[in-house]
């Protein structure tokens, strides 16, 4: 029986402590009966003892400046879809969804318009014009490249805007000997892009990793998609998935025909495959 106003050890393995104000609480089954007064007091020392909640990292700005918002214009030059995707070299390659340029195919003299994030908390100019290179409606990948840019009213080689006035472009850096998914299961996601639900600036929706989908092969499973947590509508495709630290893991997609569906991830080394013949 501790006297009162004394502080006691409540719990040895925490090292909790609580100030016993007048007779000494009553065991019930083993435990400690407490009054509001020392709860609250054990609340304050834990927080003491074990620190607050770590908070979750951020992607840094100059990965988020990679990804782009793109639109595809029929004869008229009328938006008739549009979607997001991210730089992945100092080329000038864009990588997308194909859904979100799939509307191109039917209007493929028109370049498709690239609007950079030039700062996330602003709607991006919609400065630049990019053809496409490749398409695989099978794994819902699109490979375009920058190849114009606005300059007093016209448009100008990015050839030779480079040589009037060189400029650096933020891009992801993808490492094409990667063959895994480079996340793990319940590891945190961020998902960047421009859905149509998100307004005019960029989007940027905390996730996690829910599980795998692989392909069988002769030897092992390989890598296809990454399931998350997010729930993805027909106009968040394309943009990027990263870690906490910013690491590009891969593409979201939109993998059925319904309004909703749960949000898939195309996996880094299906990206790889797709790049490597063409960068």
């Amino acid at each position: 029986g501790a006297p009162a106003g004394t502080l006691t050890l409540i719990d040895s393995d925490r090292g909790v402590f609580c100030l016993i104000e007048g007779p000494p609480p009553e065991i019930l089954s083993g435990s400690m009966l407490l009054r509001p007064s020392c709860i609250a007091l054990i609340v304050v020392v834990g927080t003491l003892f074990f620190g607050a909640p770590p908070a979750s990292a951020a992607v840094p700005t100059s990965t988020l400046t990679s990804v782009v918002k793109l639109t595809v214009q029929n004869d008229q030059l009328k938006t008739i879809s549009s979607g997001a995707g991210i730089v992945i070299d100092g080329d000038g390659h864009v990588l997308t969804s194909y859904q979100a340029v799939k509307a191109w195919e039917a209007f493929k003299k028109q370049p498709i318009t690239i609007c950079p994030t030039i700062d996330p908390f602003i709607e991006p100019r919609c400065t630049h014009q990019a053809t496409v290179i490749k398409l695989s409606p099978a794994h819902d990948l699109a490979l375009l490249q920058i190849r114009a840019v606005q300059h007093n009213g016209s448009w100008m080689s990015i050839e030779e805007q480079r040589l009037r006035q060189p400029q650096t472009s933020s891009f992801v850096r993808i490492h094409p000997t990667t063959t895994t998914e480079l996340v793990e299961l319940g590891e945190d996601l961020a998902i960047v892009g421009y859905p149509s639900t998100g307004g005019t600036t960029l989007t940027y929706t905390k996730s996690s990793v829910t599980g795998f989908v692989r392909k069988p092969s002769k030897t092992a499973s390989v890598p296809w998609l990454l399931k998350t947590e997010s729930k993805f509508t027909s106009t968040a495709i394309g943009g990027a998935a990263f870690t906490d630290e910013g690491v590009f893991v891969g593409m979201p997609t939109h993998t059925s025909g319904t309004k909703e569906a749960l949000g898939h991830v195309i996996s880094l080394p299906v990206i790889i495959s797709f790049v490597k013949d063409t960068l």
